[in-house]
């Protein structure tokens, strides 16, 4: 019997459940794990994962799932966790300055999630920092219908929608870049290297530099 038991309480331990991100699946309708129709007047300063709206969107290390993950279906080993993290809507009209890494007029970094028909009219002031965009700094996951307007200044990857980015579509920038030392672009600064097959994960993208 202790035999058994212990096998069953070893089960948490054995057992890896898949992790989805469902972010990009989100419709309007949709309210868990959102931030939508938010603007942002205040300046925001900082060194690490700054932003207009979210500094760091990531998942929580600290998270218990067993007691705050929503359970639903019939008992299985194939265990699966939907993750959800959007801003949508929202704006920021202030300026935004770091000193380090990661700095985006709405989002610092994105390491899941996405953001979606969101704008940034601030400037972004981060002379001495690498990974910085107007949108996002960082972006391991997708940016869609979104816009920058802004003067921006960083060292190194640096770009008027996001600094490095896996996938921006159908968004706008009409940016300064006033200072770069490398890796810059007007929409991105540096794209991550895609599975085949997705190449065309920029895309439907229109620019002004100033």
């Amino acid at each position: 019997l202790e035999g058994a038991m212990g096998i069953v309480d070893n089960f948490d331990e054995t057992i890896h459940a898949a992790i989805e991100d469902v972010s990009d699946l989100d419709t309007v309708e949709n309210t868990l794990g959102k931030i939508a129709n938010s603007t942002n007047y205040g300046a925001v300063s900082g060194d690490y994962n700054i932003g207009g709206v979210v500094g760091l969107m990531g998942e929580e290390t600290d998270f218990s799932t067993v007691e705050q993950a929503a359970v639903s279906g019939s008992a299985s080993l194939n265990v699966a966790y939907q993750m959800r993290a959007v801003i949508r809507g929202c704006r920021n009209n202030a300026t935004i300055s770091a000193s380090k890494q990661n700095v985006g007029g709405i989002v610092g970094q994105m390491m899941l999630g996405c953001v979606l028909e969101s704008i940034n009219l601030g400037n972004i002031d981060a002379i001495n920092a690498d990974y910085v965009g107007g949108i996002a700094g960082d972006s391991e996951t997708a940016i869609r219908n979104s816009s920058s307007k802004a003067v921006i200044a960083g060292n190194k990857y640096v770009g008027g929608i996001a600094g490095e980015a896996n996938e921006i579509t159908n968004s706008h920038a009409f940016v300064q870049i006033a200072a770069a030392k490398e890796k810059t672009g007007a929409v991105a600064g540096f794209v991550k290297e895609l599975p085949s097959g997705t190449e065309d994960s920029i895309t439907g993208n229109v620019f002004f530099i100033v």
